[in-house]
């Protein structure tokens, strides 16, 4: 969908250099050497490509070879996207219903599987639109939320040397946290009131929550966006895995990309089929207490929330100031909006966003 719509080369050349790190190896960094040893010593089993043939996990500086991967890329390149629902939805359906712990995973649910475009959530912030995703990622209101209550409740520029602030931030933090545990989850299936976090009335009732003397108490209760209701409800979740990338880009054609992407935990799954692992983002549903909390409760067909949050900002004439993203699990959106903050302001240690 998006080669169709943006991409200017060949789908072909687009993998032609991940088939040839693939067939010729790369070498292990150090976080990666580290990631396998440590994985070994707690007994989980390692792909054959990340071995050395000796039944030990490959060292720092080793070359790793996946030519199973280099074939499935090759498919792909040569087959289009459409390889992803024929022979690979067969190998992938294979390889999670003969898991220790099998899935359910069935060829009609990848079949039914499309790509979905939505509209981008954006909050104006000092002559500035900061954009980011819309559920069913939570990151992104979360953010926007966090940086509005901020903007409602103080004037002084972001910085992270003021105690005060500081203080704010952290409050602020909470209050996205709860609303969003409340409200979001995948908007197909159950639609949440997301744009009501981000109203302007709404963020001055968020922002006059927080004392100066005295933190709010725990657990911190969710709001009321714009009169809609919300479920009277706790839940737990388990915090999104370590293992997230950002891709952060503007071309000589003008053209923006923040792509966050992530496989969860370290090695996702520990299941792996045509060379790549597949994620394990079932963690991502909620586990209500009570029952009462279904916006992102699990059910088949449906999309789990997630912390990732990437952002494009554009100043009052639309020229992109800042794109930009993080990994870091549960702790995503405050490292994203710690990030807005001091390049927009000036008071980071890499100075103001051109």
């Amino acid at each position: 969908m998006m080669h169709r719509r943006y991409g200017k080369q060949p789908w072909d050349t687009l993998f032609q250099r991940a088939i040839e790190l693939a067939d010729t190896g790369f070498s292990v960094s150090p976080y990666l050497s580290r990631s396998l040893a440590a994985a070994s010593r707690a007994g989980m089993a390692v792909p054959d490509w990340l071995m050395d043939g000796t039944g030990k996990v490959l060292a720092e500086g080793a070359t790793a070879r996946n030519p199973e991967l280099a074939a499935t890329l090759r498919e792909i390149a040569n087959v289009g996207a459409n390889a992803f629902y024929v022979r690979l939805a067969e190998t992938i359906v294979t390889a999670i219903q003969n898991a220790s712990l099998p899935g359910r995973v069935t060829i009609a649910d990848l079949a039914g599987y499309q790509a979905v475009e939505r509209e981008p959530l954006c909050l104006q912030l000092d002559q500035r639109e900061i954009c980011s995703f819309p559920p069913p990622s939570y990151g992104g209101v979360a953010v926007l939320e966090m940086l509005g209550i901020l903007e409602k409740r103080r004037t002084a520029p972001a910085s992270f040397l003021d105690l005060g602030f500081v203080h704010d931030f952290i409050e602020a933090g909470r209050l996205a946290e709860a609303d969003r545990m409340a409200i979001v989850g995948d908007p197909d299936v159950r639609p949440g009131n997301v744009r009501g976090l981000i109203d302007p009335d709404y963020l001055k009732a968020r922002a006059g929550l927080i004392r100066e003397d005295s933190a709010l108490a725990d657990p911190v209760p969710a709001g009321t966006p714009l009169g809609a209701s919300r479920p009277a409800c706790a839940q737990t979740e388990q915090a999104p895995g370590p293992s997230t990338s950002e891709v952060s880009i503007v071309d000589a054609f003008d053209g923006a990309l923040a792509m966050t992407t992530t496989i969860n935990v370290n090695f996702g799954a520990w299941i792996t089929t045509g060379g790549f692992m597949l994620n394990d983002a079932m963690t991502n549903f909620s586990r209500p207490t009570d029952g009462g909390c279904p916006a992102n409760a699990p059910a088949g067909s449906k999309r789990a929330q997630t912390a990732m949050a990437p952002v494009i900002a554009t100043d009052a004439s639309g020229a992109v100031v800042l794109v930009g993203g993080s990994a870091g699990a549960g702790e995503i959106v405050d490292y994203v909006a710690q990030a807005v903050l001091e390049l927009l302001s000036g008071t980071g240690p890499c100075g103001s966003a051109r």
